[in-house]
């Protein structure tokens, strides 16, 4: 049996929330039963654009940065802190 998942309207949530949500202990336990720890280094790349994903990263401490071009040609720099699991 799998626990309710709290749903939020997307207008409440700000975009940093909605791509990079904070996950309870119960949620972060139940994914890692399903994935393997990783531990990366600073300039590692984990994903690249045009690539598919096929797999997503809970980060557990340090640091995550991303740059997205968007398609309007905006460009989208993020930063997700507390990457060390891959699932």
């Amino acid at each position: 049996m799998t626990s309710p998942v709290a749903e939020f309207p997307p207008e409440a949530m700000s975009e940093v929330d909605q791509t990079f949500p904070t996950l309870t202990d119960a949620q972060i336990a139940r994914i890692a039963a399903h994935g393997t720890p990783q531990h990366v280094e600073a300039g590692d790349v984990l994903a690249r654009a045009g690539d598919p994903i096929t797999h997503f990263y809970v980060v557990m401490s340090g640091a995550v940065e991303g740059v997205q071009l968007r398609d309007n040609g905006d460009i989208r720099r993020f930063r997700c802190s507390p990457v060390v699991a891959r699932w």
